[in-house]
């Protein structure tokens, strides 16, 4: 290894700039075109080494650099501080990445301190031995005792309590110098966090304490040990020619450990009276005395005398009688100089810098400005509280003072719903700990109310919180805000740090991280100027889980399993009805009637599958979100908001059929359990997962014809034969076509539907009638969509005719007409002949052996003034032969009859 040089042999050296300020921990430096390879190829490896500096008090290596472990102690303008090297990257050009190519050298605060302690007395003590105690204060105001052993530290109550001290100062009890002593004892400067503690002492039994005096000793070597020099100085005040009074004043800063807003103070004594009022004569400010400057220069305390002459005492607090100095002030009060020395004197902080602090008990002041640690960069003026405390108010304390308002916003992602929202509580830290807390609960009506606790005690609404709901489309729905935190820990003057978290019980809710956004200012007055009022904003976002819906309906064709083929096609339109407060308000108030919102854009419709079958079961192929997201706002045509978002939303739909067959169907729907159908329009919107059925509807005019079939042609216009007008009575009779029996009569008002025969240049008809005298029109369909079969019953008013049979033909959704027919099956006559055979003159024997012959009989039909003949086949009816066997049997005569010879019998109206 060997120190990097330049072409002239110079070593490269460069200087590090960059801590001016105690806030600056970081500098750096560039070299800058190191080779990477040595001539062998060999990849170098780069390690930094510090070089002492001139207020450098420590030398280092021999090669005059300082290595990992070294300590080095730096006088920089009277501190003195000494470091150690803890840590050295180094920088490996075989791996020449970016993390690599940096070194770094870091230098932490350490170094130790030793003490001497010397003994002085102002009057022969009486004594030969006093116990002393070494204090430690860390930078948070934590106060340890050294114990004997030197080892251990004891925290302050313990060691009151069981009188623990560090050594004892000896000497005779003659003698006013005791000498000093150099304990073998090393005492750290700082804490593990590079914080440095302030060290003092004190007597067991006397609080008054001895801050140490820094001196350096440094040996040949170089190496240099910090020693404090403490003296202690014990005042035995017995009168004489003027009077003294130890001075032992110290000041504590309770500002956690920022030393960088420390300001010399002014301390001056002032007189007390037996009603605690405090005075000071003008010729003390005069003649400066009782006046004390305490800064970081002497180590925040005096330790001197407090003198006043005989013509001094005599001035301020009376005369001397009978040899014992009785004091007398200007208000008539007798006091002895020992008791004026032990309670009537007060010390009090006048200045702090060059703002002056009024010398009350406790009082406050602004000392400074500053700028908080935030990404807003708030300045506000730094107040501080003067506390006092110890003999005569000794001990000075200023404490950080501050306030802070802690704002709350909460926004919810639930269309501002409050029914449906969960009780929600804000847990506030300070320091890690608990501190506050806020539950805000909405009740079954919506109601909200808010319950809070600060330092474990119940908080009032309107002086210690306030609790505000944002409207409309603020960004917050829910605003709490806490009134006037402490800004600062008065025990260690640090600042707060308050944290703010969100619990949900039976949520469903998602809670994105609070963002925190610092310290901010608020206004006041009319020129707006800044104030000590400072405010902690933190904002949650609650949104609903993520849920998405399956929309899902049933289809069902009523329509005799499409027995005419004309299913239209069909399409579903969505909808939604939104639970928001907006909605809400668009409905008067009345949750149960929210608007129907159509959801337009092609996504959100469906085109209808599988018409093939009576019924079925469709699901859009898309799930739809159960709460508003912000493509449901867009598709809502303005009607919703960003507002809406997260509101719950209930979807329904509607069918839109379009084809030949779309008016030949109705809707008659059945919605899903605990809903019901919304009309919109000419629409009909079920909600998810109801059944939409599609009925097939017609009409038909329930009127009919009355057919005679193969009448005789001379018989068609006979009134003997043909019905004449109004003599048939017509009952509608309707049937379903499920049914086994034969139907029952139609019903128009609570009667059987009639009508009677009309005849009419030739043609028989009958319609029947509704109630207001109308052509009767009667449905094709039942409401299952399948055909009624209609039918008639004839009666007949004249009681001599005789009834005949007939029969309704009805071709389903083709005839819209009801027609009976009557055939015409009756002869014209019974037609009779008789043949008998003379027998007259005929032996017995001839008539038994049959003479008889065979005998043909052949009827004619002739029309009327038509001329008759005989081989006229159009003309011929029928023939019969009869035999002669047949007349034998009959004795020569037999009857012929010409009866149903065509499946004939006797007609209406037949003569």
């Amino acid at each position: 290894m060997e120190i990097v040089k330049d072409n002239t042999g110079t070593p490269l050296v460069k200087e590090i700039k960059g801590f001016a300020d105690y806030n600056d921990l970081t500098a750096g430096t560039t070299f800058s075109d190191l080779p990477m390879i040595d001539e062998k190829g060999n990849f170098y490896t780069y390690i930094p080494y510090e070089v002492p500096e001139s207020n450098y008090l420590s030398k280092g290596a021999d090669d005059g650099t300082l290595d990992q472990g070294d300590a080095f102690t730096v006088n920089a303008s009277g501190e003195i501080d000494t470091y150690s090297i803890t840590n050295v990257t180094s920088a490996d050009c075989a791996r020449p990445d970016k993390r690599t190519r940096v070194t770094e050298i870091t230098n932490t605060l350490g170094g130790t301190i030793r003490f001497e302690l010397s003994k002085t007395w102002t009057a022969k003590p009486g004594k030969t031995s006093v116990q002393y105690a070494i204090h430690r204060v860390d930078p948070y105001g934590k106060e340890e005792v050294l114990d004997q052993h030197g080892k251990t530290w004891v925290a302050l109550d313990e060691a009151k309590a069981n009188r623990t001290y560090t050594g004892e100062l000896t000497g005779n009890k003659d003698e006013l110098y005791w000498g000093s002593i150099a304990p073998d004892i090393v005492l750290p400067l700082y804490d593990e966090n590079s914080s440095r503690y302030t060290y003092f002492v004190d007597e067991v039994g006397d609080d008054s304490r001895h801050y140490f005096d820094y001196t350096l000793r440094q040996d040949n070597s170089g190496k240099a040990d910090l020693v404090e020099s403490v003296a202690i100085t014990n005042n035995n005040v017995n009168g004489g020619d003027g009077q003294n009074m130890n001075v032992d004043l110290y000041k504590t800063w309770v500002d956690g450990g920022d030393t960088s807003t420390r300001q010399p103070v002014v301390i001056k004594v002032f007189r007390k009276d037996k009603n605690g009022k405090i005075d000071r004569p003008a010729d003390w400010d005069k003649q400066k005395i009782g006046v004390y400057k305490l800064s970081a220069d002497n180590g925040w305390h005096v330790t001197q005398l407090f003198g006043l002459s005989n013509e001094q005492m005599t001035t301020y607090f009376g005369s001397e009688e009978s040899g014992v100095r009785t004091l007398t002030d200007e208000n008539g009060e007798t006091r002895t100089f020992d008791n004026l020395l032990k309670n009537d004197i007060v010390y009090r902080e006048v200045k702090v810098g060059d703002t002056d602090v009024p010398a009350g008990d406790n009082c406050a002041y602004h000392s400074y400005t500053t700028t908080l640690v935030s990404e807003n960069g708030v300045e506000v003026q730094q107040d501080y509280k003067v506390t006092y405390a110890g003999d005569n108010g000794s001990e000075v304390k200023n404490v950080k003072q501050g306030k802070v308002i802690y704002q709350i916003n909460a926004k919810w992602f639930d269309g501002h719903y409050l029914k449906g929202r969960p009780k929600v509580t804000f847990n506030l830290t300070r320091d890690g700990s608990p501190y506050a807390t806020c539950t805000v609960t909405v009740d079954k009506d919506g109601k909200v109310s808010t319950t809070a606790t600060i330092d474990e005690n119940a908080a009032d609404l309107g002086k210690d919180y306030s609790f505000a709901r944002g409207k409309g489309e603020s960004l917050n729905d829910y605003i709490i805000t806490f009134n006037d935190f402490p800004l600062y820990n008065e025990e260690l003057g640090t600042r707060y740090e308050y944290k703010c978290e969100e619990s949900l019980t039976d949520s469903g809710y998602i809670i994105n991280s609070p963002i925190d956004v610092g310290y901010t200012g608020t206004t006041t007055g009319a020129d707006g100027e800044k104030n000590e009022n400072l405010k902690i904003t933190t904002n949650f976002t609650n949104r609903r889980e993520d849920k998405d819906e399956t929309i899902s309906y049933k289809k069902i064709w009523a329509d005799h399993n499409n027995s005419e083929n004309i299913r239209p096609d069909v399409t579903l339109n969505l909808a939604a009805r939104v639970k928001s407060a907006s909605q809400i308000k668009a409905a008067g108030g009345d949750e149960e009637n929210l608007p129907l919102i159509p959801i337009s854009c092609d996504t959100y419709k469906e085109a209808v599958k599988g018409q093939e079958n009576t019924t079925y079961t469709y699901t859009f192929a898309q799930s739809m979100p159960k709460y508003v997201t912000e493509d449901l706002v867009r598709a809502s045509n303005n009607k919703l908001t960003d507002d809406d978002i997260g509101a719950e939303v209930t979807y329904y739909a509607s069918e839109t059929m379009t084809g030949d067959g779309a008016d030949k169907y109705k809707e008659t729907d059945t919605p899903a359990d605990g809903t019901s159908a919304i009309t919109s329009g000419e629409k009909t919107y079920l909600a998810n997962g109801s059944t939409f059925i599609n009925t097939m509807h017609a009409t038909m005019v329930a009127s009919g014809t009355k057919v005679f079939s193969k009448v005789p042609y001379d018989m068609e216009s006979d009134p003997f034969v043909m019905p004449q007008d109004g003599s048939i009575i017509f009952t509608l009779i309707q049937k379903r076509v499920t049914d086994t029996g034969n139907g029952s009569p139609y019903m128009v008002k609570d009667k059987p539907a009639t009508a009677s025969l009309v005849v009419k240049n030739g043609s028989y008809t009958f319609a029947f009638k509704d109630e207001d005298g109308n052509t009767l029109r009667i449905p094709k369909y039942d409401k299952n969509g399948d055909p009624y079969i209609y039918s008639v019953t004839e009666s007949f008013p004249d009681n001599a005719l005789t009834s005949f049979d007939q029969v309704f033909e009805k071709k389903p959704y083709v005839s819209r007409d009801l027609q009976v027919t009557n055939k015409y099956v009756a002869a014209r006559r019974c037609i009779t002949v008789t043949k008998t055979f003379n027998t007259e003159g005929w032996t017995n024997a001839e008539k038994e052996a049959g003479r008889y012959p065979d005998v043909a009989f052949t009827l004619y039909r002739v029309k009327p003034g038509a001329e008759f003949k005989e081989n006229d086949s159009s003309q011929k009816l029928k023939t019969t032969t009869i035999s002669g066997t047949q007349f034998k049997a009959e004795k020569g005569t037999v009857t012929v009859t010409f009866d149903k010879q065509f499946q004939m019998r006797l007609s209406l109206g037949q003569r």
